[in-house]
C-alpha cells in the first residue's frame, strides 16, 4: 500500500478524565492514568440499554456521538482490538460453572455491539462494520473507510475504542493499556485537515504498541500523548 490520505471533517477523542473540551496542552497519559476509573458520559443512551454496555462500548458510543453531532453519514467503521472481552469472559465463567447463559448476556458479547447500538439509538439505516486486527485495528479500519469512500458511501464515521483488559486476559497483553476512544468523520478530497497513513517495511522500534500508535499525539500536536513503539504503520498530516 502506498500512502493513503483522507480528509478529516471533524474528530474527537476521549481518555479517562479528559474530553474534547479540554485544552490540548492539558491532555497527557499521566493525567489519564490518575483518572483511570472515570467513565464516559453516555446519558444519551436509555438506561435500560446503558446498564448492559461494556466500558469499551460506552467509550465508542461517546466519541461516535460527539463526532457526528447531527451530521449525516453514509457508513460507519468501528474498530476495536479487544472488543467485548469482558462480556465473553462472563459467559465463559458461567459455562464453566454449569450455569445457563442468558440471551441478553450473549447479545452484548459480539464484536459489533457498539456499531449495532449506535445505529439503533440514532435510527441509522446505513452500512456499519466492525474491524478487529490486533494492534493495527485502527489502521485497517482506516483502509476500510477509504474503500467505502471510493464506493461512494461517504462521509464515513471511523471509530477506534478499547478499554483495559481484565484478568486472565491482561497477563497476555503486550503493554499496559489505557481506556481510550477516537472518532473521525472522513471524506474524500483535500478539504479540511488531511490525515495520511502508510506502511513502513522498516522496524521503527522493537517496543510493542497499544491503540493506534501515535495518532492521538499527531491529532493534538502534543508529544505527551505519544504511545510507545511502532507496528510499522505511520500516521501523518
Amino acid at each position: 500500500m502506498q500512502e493513503l490520505s483522507l480528509s478529516v471533517k471533524r474528530w474527537v477523542a476521549w481518555l479517562p478524565g479528559l474530553d474534547q473540551c479540554a485544552e490540548p496542552d492539558q491532555w497527557s497519559m499521566a493525567l489519564a492514568k490518575q483518572n483511570i476509573d472515570q467513565k464516559p458520559d453516555v446519558s444519551f443512551v436509555p438506561a435500560i440499554t446503558r446498564r448492559r454496555l461494556s466500558p469499551a462500548t460506552k467509550i465508542a458510543l461517546k466519541v461516535a456521538q460527539d463526532c457526528v453531532q447531527g451530521e449525516k453519514i453514509s457508513s460507519a467503521v468501528f474498530c476495536s482490538r479487544h472488543g467485548e472481552c469482558q462480556h465473553t469472559l462472563g459467559i465463559y465463567q458461567s459455562m464453566a460453572s454449569g450455569a445457563q447463559v442468558s440471551p441478553m448476556q450473549f447479545s452484548q458479547s459480539v464484536h459489533n455491539t457498539a456499531a449495532g447500538v449506535f445505529s439503533i439509538e440514532n435510527k441509522l439505516n446505513v452500512n456499519c462494520c466492525s474491524i478487529a486486527a490486533g494492534p493495527a485495528s485502527g489502521e485497517h479500519g482506516f483502509i476500510e473507510a477509504a474503500g467505502l469512500l471510493k464506493s461512494g458511501m461517504g462521509p464515513v464515521l471511523w471509530v477506534m475504542a478499547d478499554s483495559q483488559l481484565n484478568e486472565p486476559y491482561s497477563v497476555y497483553c503486550q503493554v499496559p493499556e489505557l481506556p481510550f476512544g477516537i472518532a473521525m468523520l472522513l471524506e474524500e478530497g483535500s478539504g479540511g485537515e488531511v490525515l495520511s497513513l502508510n506502511k513502513s517495511h522498516k522496524t521503527i522500534s522493537a517496543q510493542p504498541i497499544t491503540g493506534t500508535d501515535n495518532l492521538l499525539a499527531l491529532l493534538f500536536g502534543n508529544e505527551q500523548l505519544s504511545l510507545s513503539g511502532s507496528n510499522g504503520w505511520r500516521w501523518s498530516k
